[in-house]
């Protein structure tokens, strides 16, 4: 297993306090943070691929409701999966 680093970026800006406390008691590996009026979700997901990591993330944030705008994938994660 191995950490992935990557950002999801929300459509909206997230500040229901009790959405907020849901996810966060689903997800222990994410810093939320605000970005221009939208949300960002830094994610640290130790998973087997990156494709995994990504995988579950998606799944985590489509339970609470919200929509992905944008993706990014550190760098270091990036080459971590293609030297597997």
């Amino acid at each position: 297993m191995h950490v992935y680093a990557f950002t999801f970026t929300l459509a909206e800006r997230v500040d229901s306090e009790a959405a907020i406390d849901e996810f966060y008691g689903r997800t222990g590996d994410v810093t939320m943070v605000d970005s221009g009026g939208r949300t960002e979700l830094q994610f640290d997901r130790e998973a087997s691929s990156l494709g995994e990591a990504l995988r579950t993330a998606w799944r985590d944030v489509q339970a609470s409701g919200w929509v992905v705008e944008a993706v990014s994938v550190e760098p270091a994660s990036v080459a971590l999966a293609t030297s597997q």
